[in-house]
């Protein structure tokens, strides 16, 4: 499952800003990825089932 803090990282703001600066921390990839695939849920299910099945969700 996903966690919610990066321990290597302050808080999610640094982590927000590394990822938005080109040095994304983990918790910056995962907030993509949970924005990521709804998105994509709406342009084209199954590719965003594939998304979930390769994430292991």
């Amino acid at each position: 499952m996903w966690r919610i803090r990066d321990p290597g990282v302050p808080n999610l703001a640094v982590a927000l800003a590394e990822g938005v600066t080109g040095q994304p921390a983990n918790d910056y990839q995962e907030l993509e990825f949970l924005i990521t695939v709804p998105l994509q849920w709406d342009i084209s299910p199954e590719r965003a089932a594939q998304l979930l099945a390769a994430a292991g969700g």
